[in-house]
């Protein structure tokens, strides 16, 4: 039996993914600091949720990354080998939280 179930593997990969998307490819001044910090997959792997912090303006962060959201999908698409891509939602990851990981 395998250490870990299929959807974490595909939450790292995800994470790895969109966090050097958003790095390297992203031309969005909003998404300037923005860190990704985990990805949870369903089961089903048809949706993702997507926990970043940012050091700038959340609001204008989670503006940023809404606008990108087509675009992400459409990386994570190509370089996740998936039968179906995950609807992404954004969700803020409060700095001061005890659930960080």
């Amino acid at each position: 039996m395998r250490p870990f179930k299929r959807s974490q593997r595909v939450s790292n990969e995800i994470q790895k993914v969109i966090a050097e998307a958003i790095e390297f490819e992203a031309r969005d001044p909003r998404l300037r600091y923005v860190t990704i910090i985990r990805v949870e997959t369903t089961d089903d792997l048809k949706h993702a949720k997507v926990f970043y912090r940012t050091l700038g303006d959340k609001e204008e962060a989670a503006r940023g990354l809404e606008h990108a959201k087509g675009y992400l999908r459409t990386v994570v698409a190509k370089k996740v080998r998936m039968k179906f891509t995950p609807d992404l939602t954004f969700e803020y990851l409060d700095i001061l939280s005890t659930d960080v990981l």
